[in-house]
């Protein structure tokens, strides 16, 4: 038997269509390689069966597509709702996405959970590209298999908060529109947006961040802490 570890890290992303908040995966294998170092995939194009079997039966919007502008065909995150693909550019290559966090804080609010392949699996049957991700992987929060109900799941430890605004139950913390690698609390009903400390943000305000003209909130945008 193989003693390559498999791991799924998840983690809530935004639909660019449709705006649709839903749950993204990536695959990632520990131990059993020669460098032994957590590995995660992109543009993956052949897995082994049992491993897709795994990954499907949890998140089903994970889907083989044609993707025309990269003129390729592999292994992509879909929305939920709407059905549009989510591309691994967006999710591994650009910093500050999802699987490529800037921040311990943002990488945290990915979570990861081994899988138990009874048979196993080789390194060698995946067809794809590859990356260390040991920053991700070390400050990604675990969760086991079973505490999660299949793709979209929310965990009972990221119950929602109270809102100080609108007193509704309806605070998630999350990443944020703000900027790529700052994650923030935000209120679905009355939009109330705070950092993680709970001071609140006046999301008016810009910076040039990573050669792009992004929000970003400066020390005189917060609140009274």
């Amino acid at each position: 038997m193989s003693k390559e570890k498999l791991w799924l890290v998840d983690g809530e992303t935004q639909c660019w269509r449709c705006g649709e908040r839903y749950r993204a995966v990536a695959i990632v294998i520990t131990e059993g390689w020669r460098h032994k170092q957590p590995l995660i995939f992109r543009y993956l194009e052949e897995m082994p069966e049992v491993v897709k079997e795994a990954v499907l039966v949890r998140f089903p919007t994970y889907k083989f597509k044609y993707v025309k502008k990269q003129n390729r065909s592999y292994y992509a995150n879909h929305c939920s709702k709407c059905g549009v693909i989510t591309g691994d550019y967006h999710l591994h290559d650009k910093a500050g996405g999802l699987f490529n966090p800037l921040t311990p804080e943002y990488a945290a609010l990915v979570r990861k959970r081994k899988i138990d392949i009874p048979k196993g699996f080789e390194f060698t049957d995946f067809k794809g590209l590859e990356a260390y991700c040991d920053f991700l992987f070390s400050n990604a929060k675990e969760v086991k298999d079973e505490d999660v109900s299949g793709e979209g799941a929310l965990l009972s430890s990221e119950a929602k908060e109270h809102c100080p605004a609108c007193s509704s139950l309806s605070v998630t913390f999350r990443k944020s529109w703000l900027c790529y690698d700052f994650p923030v609390k935000v209120c679905s009903d009355c939009e109330w947006t705070a950092d993680a400390k709970g001071r609140q943000i006046h999301p008016g305000s810009f910076a040039i961040y990573d050669d792009e003209v992004g929000f970003f909130p400066s020390e005189e945008d917060f609140g009274t802490p």
